[in-house]
């Protein structure tokens, strides 16, 4: 939850607005039960379909943005949404973070290089979550069922922080030296958002190389596509090499995780096939809201008894730091929620 409730310049309006600026990932906002950081606001996140092969042009983000339109009902609703956008397309408000198999050890770079941090989602077989999720379609909100939401019948990891921009600098480093087939995006540089600078080089054996701009450095990474992401992914699940020859990127970013095909249908589109087994992949949006909003319980609870959840008089102050980040904490009143067998679904913590 983060970059809510701040307007530093005007005080009294300073509620229901959004700061549309990005947070160091982690610092702003209290956890989940599991423990991920920023699954409402910062950036929202791409997360996968459902099926095995992926050939739409569209693809889901949840979980609102620092760029949410600044309504007084709106704002706080946008963060408990999805939206349905150009998988090619790469936005400021769009970011990732990753999924991963349960109880699975990471290889050294990964872990302590990338530092890619995960918490355990278990409590398998929770209900589904029926209370309001928003779809969001241009600065509209509009209430979506979807039938069985955050229901996951296995344990899994998910990564505590979305990606950043010095984690997507070692991967565009290891596989976009020498061509950086559209894994990096001029805005990057180009927007004050952005936090990736490509240097072109001359008289190297390598066109590129990126570094991450000032204060930059552990904001989530944005102006990645979906496939961008699936890209990112499949380097993790063939072990995150470094300094890959150019002839082998492909073969490193196309397979693994998921196999990226050119569609022979339309130019410059792809069909993605999930890989049945997998290290690490982008979560569906059930793994995504059950890690976000689950909360499980002590013991059975029947369904009827509501948990209402309630918005504070003013909301939790955030406090700019001279590098930019912000800090603090958010709330949301999503009215009466039902009580959940195996645990309830939780609106944000407080």
């Amino acid at each position: 939850s983060a970059n809510y409730g701040y307007n530093a310049s005007s005080p009294d309006t300073k509620l229901h607005t959004f700061s549309g600026i990005l947070s160091n990932v982690g610092t702003n906002g209290v956890s989940s039960y599991y423990g991920t950081y920023d699954q409402n606001g910062n950036v929202a996140e791409w997360v996968e379909k459902d099926i095995l092969e992926m050939r739409d042009h569209q693809e889901t983000v949840a979980g609102g943005s620092a760029f949410t339109p600044n309504s007084g009902t709106i704002s706080p609703t946008g963060l408990r949404s999805i939206e349905f956008i150009d998988r090619s397309g790469a936005y400021d408000r769009v970011g990732f973070r990753i999924a991963s198999a349960y109880n699975m050890e990471d290889e050294s770079f990964i872990a302590n290089t990338l530092n890619l941090d995960f918490v355990t989602v278990i409590d398998s077989n929770n209900v589904e979550d029926n209370t309001n999720l928003y779809l969001k379609d241009g600065d509209g909100y509009s209430l979506v069922s979807l039938d069985g939401l955050g229901v996951v019948d296995n344990f899994y990891r998910m990564g505590k922080y979305e990606i950043t921009n010095s984690q997507y600098v070692e991967f565009l480093q290891a596989v976009a030296r020498e061509n950086d087939r559209d894994l990096y995006d001029s805005r990057m540089y180009s927007e004050t958002i952005g936090g990736i600078q490509q240097i072109e080089l001359m008289a190297s054996d390598v066109d590129f190389d990126y570094a991450v701009k000032d204060h930059m450095a552990e904001k989530p990474v944005n102006f990645v596509s979906f496939i961008s992401a699936v890209r990112f992914t499949n380097w993790l699940h063939n072990g995150a090499p470094t300094g890959v020859a150019d002839a082998d990127v492909d073969v490193t970013i196309d397979t693994g995780a998921y196999d990226v095909m050119p569609n022979d249908n339309s130019e410059n589109s792809y069909v993605i096939a999930k890989k049945r087994y997998r290290k690490y992949w982008i979560p569906s949006i059930n793994q995504w809201h059950k890690a976000a909003y689950f909360e499980p319980s002590a013991s059975s609870v029947g369904t009827g008894i509501s948990s209402s959840m309630f918005r504070r008089p003013d909301p939790y102050e955030v406090v700019e730091y001279t590098d930019g980040s912000l800090r603090g904490k958010i709330y949301i009143d999503d009215g009466s929620m039902l009580g959940k067998k195996f645990g309830e679904f939780k609106g944000f913590k407080k």
